[in-house]
């Protein structure tokens, strides 16, 4: 066979392949389908016929991916169950399949995906276990950053914070959630099987520091106020956002926030405006 037609037919069996080991159908609805292809693409051996034999790679993929989905969603299996969770793959990878060197992007449509799966009753409940496990793994495997010290803010001028922003790190994330999943999430990734408790909406900050992912609990102004910063909202206009929105805020209490948030490391730098020049000033 011509080399452009040997890596032609190698091509297209690799397609052929890749879509036996990842399409959704039954295996026997599919073998059934496939069968003539598997006999002409793949050789039997002396104990498996054609289309055994590849699958067994079908069958390989969905405990590989159940491997590396577990691995960052113990919790979820905890919730739903092992046969539960099982199930909750093989429907997810069915329609997000992996399209990546990496497993780390595979989780990326979980969140999503949950929201339309299971029980209608259970949905919001998994869907919040599932993005506080995913911003687990997405700060564990964020770029690294500087972090904005106690002394670089102190050697800022009181007249440049009005209109400073922060840059967050690379692994802050931060979560609006519907149930109160930081209260039972030890108890769930130690593998203790809890029904959905009453909804309570929490707010939550997870990042990376010294190598170790932490969770924060915040109150509902904290996490609005957090939020502005973290998009680039200048400290002025994001302290009159919160006041509003809290009348009762005292100014001791959001310098206690932002001492600790800058404890915590997760700013990253700050960025003061760049100085006026003075009138009728040239620049050489």
């Amino acid at each position: 066979m011509p080399p452009e037609k040997s890596a032609s037919h190698l091509a297209a069996t690799q397609r052929w392949m890749q879509r036996f080991i990842v399409d959704p159908a039954s295996d026997a609805r599919l073998i059934r389908r496939e069968r003539a292809s598997a006999r002409v693409r793949v050789k039997p051996s002396r104990a498996l016929k054609s289309e055994e034999r590849v699958a067994i790679y079908r069958g390989m993929y969905l405990l590989r991916m159940n491997e590396a989905l577990l691995s960052d969603f113990p919790a979820l299996e905890s919730a739903v169950g092992h046969e539960g969770f099982h199930r909750l793959v093989a429907d997810y990878v069915a329609v997000y399949p992996s399209r990546s060197y990496t497993f780390n992007d595979l989780r990326q449509h979980i969140v999503r995906f949950l929201a339309t799966w299971g029980p209608k009753r259970q949905r919001a409940w998994l869907a919040d276990i599932a993005a506080v496990e995913c911003a687990l793994a997405d700060a564990f495997d964020a770029p690294r950053s500087g972090v904005l010290t106690a002394r670089q803010a102190a050697a800022v001028p009181a007249s440049a914070w009005p209109a400073a922003r922060l840059e967050a790190t690379p692994s802050l994330h931060l979560l609006s959630l519907r149930y109160p999943v930081n209260d039972v999430l030890p108890k769930l990734r130690d593998g203790a099987h809890l029904h959905a408790p009453r909804p309570q909406a929490t707010w939550l900050a997870v990042f990376r520091r010294d190598d170790r992912v932490w969770r924060l609990p915040l109150s509902e102004p904290a996490f609005v106020l957090v939020t502005d910063l973290s998009r680039g909202v200048p400290l002025g206009r994001a302290l009159r956002r919160a006041a509003a929105a809290d009348p009762d805020l005292e100014p001791a209490v959001l310098h206690s926030w932002f001492q600790r948030w800058v404890a915590e490391g997760i700013f990253a730098a700050v960025k003061r405006p760049p100085a006026r020049r003075r009138a009728g000033t040239r620049r050489r």
